[in-house]
């Protein structure tokens, strides 16, 4: 097995899938625009037109008045927070399929006491 250098011990495997232009639907977006606490209005816009509309990022920066280095960093920031839902989701999805089956378990319980 292969030793990691200290030094990358902070770096992050590549994304999991990429946000790319067009790819999100307007939920979603939402969705992580609220995780990631992004405030810039104009920000937003352009980071909607490129990831739920499908423009091109010079051309969203550019209908929203937003420098392209700016939307880039929050873009990253978006793309780090999808990483790290996806990395954490298969602990929700077997919290909840253990809730729910003792959840049923508690309900078939209470319908047979009297």
């Amino acid at each position: 097995m292969s030793q990691r250098h200290p030094s990358q011990s902070h770096c992050r495997p590549r994304s999991y899938r990429s946000l790319s232009n067009g790819s999100l639907s307007e939920e979603h977006f939402n969705v992580l625009i609220k995780i990631a606490r992004i405030n810039s209005r104009n920000n937003i816009a352009a980071l909607k037109d490129f990831l739920v509309v499908g423009k091109k990022r010079k051309d969203a920066c550019n209908a929203n008045k937003t420098s392209l280095s700016y939307f880039s960093v929050k873009l990253r920031q978006l793309q780090s927070i999808s990483d790290d839902i996806i990395t954490i989701y298969p602990f929700y999805a077997e919290y909840s399929q253990s809730y729910s089956v003792s959840a049923n378990s508690a309900t078939e319980q209470s319908k047979q006491s009297p």
